[in-house]
């Protein structure tokens, strides 16, 4: 696919952290800009020299849908998406495990229950995140019509909506659609369990689905599209897939040593 800019707009606890680590091996780590939301990313845009961007150059990080409109060139973008329950809990384990987060001593202070947390304006990535950052910029303020609005940008601008309960399916289609030929990956920034030690109860999974109700919806369309879309690939794709779990998985054991003392490193480090 023939673009100058791939923009990744990533979405918070979706897989990006590992998703970031494979577009730096296929693009290369120097033609990939960190961005921190569409200011930063527009003042980054003008230290570009205009030949750079004769060359794919990738823009990554926590963002809404807008950048392109400050790029030159052809833009496309690409996401992952996560179930809105298991996203929701999992911002709420990150907060409690990162002392380095805003929130971390309030939430250990005060015992800030998951309920607490949905319910009170503590971040509002926990309602509707998803389909706010893909509806973008333009969007902010107007809730009614946010998916349509979502939907409309996908189906102009993103190359491949991913989805991250379903990593390898959308990560093979997405290297087809890209010409990627160098995709194999290191879990990283990942959590040991699905809801760690403490309970999830019921009432407040079924809060957390009624605030979310367009992730929802959202998330719905895309898991369809992807299952969909592995069918239509036909029994090469799957076999496709089986190969490339084989080496991925061999790769991760490879890689699970020089990785955890890279880790001991950085902690001795700081």
């Amino acid at each position: 696919m023939d673009i100058n800019n791939l923009i990744f707009l990533h979405i918070p606890k979706a897989g990006g952290t590992t998703l970031n680590s494979i577009l730096g091996n296929q693009y290369g780590r120097r033609n990939r800009i960190f961005i921190n939301g569409i200011q930063d990313g527009i003042d980054k845009v003008q230290n570009i020299k205009v030949n750079e961007f004769k060359r794919t150059t990738v823009f990554t990080g926590h963002m809404a849908f807008g950048l392109h409109e400050y790029l030159p060139g052809r833009s496309k973008y690409i996401t992952y998406i996560r179930s809105p329950v298991d996203r929701v809990i999992s911002i709420y384990k990150y907060i409690h495990r990162n002392p380095e987060h805003p929130l971390h001593n309030k939430f250990i202070d005060e015992n800030i229950s998951l309920q607490t947390f949905v319910t009170s304006e503590f971040d509002r990535d926990t309602e509707n995140g998803q389909t706010k950052l893909i509806a973008g910029i333009k969007a902010n303020g107007h809730e009614k019509g946010l998916l349509e609005i979502a939907l409309d940008n996908i189906n102009k601008y993103f190359v491949y909506v991913g989805i991250m309960e379903m990593f390898d399916e959308s990560l093979l289609l997405m290297a087809r659609y890209l010409h990627w030929s160098n995709y194999v990956y290191f879990k990283q920034n990942v959590s040991n369990s699905k809801y760690g030690t403490f309970q999830v109860d019921n009432s407040v999974i079924q809060l957390i689905k009624e605030k979310n109700l367009l992730d929802l919806e959202l998330y719905s369309i895309f898991k369809k599209k992807l299952m969909n879309d592995c069918k239509t690939e036909g029994k090469t794709f799957y076999k496709d897939l089986t190969h490339f779990q084989k080496c991925n998985t061999l790769f991760q054991i490879l890689m699970y040593c020089p990785y955890k003392i890279f880790q001991k490193i950085r902690v001795i480090k700081k």
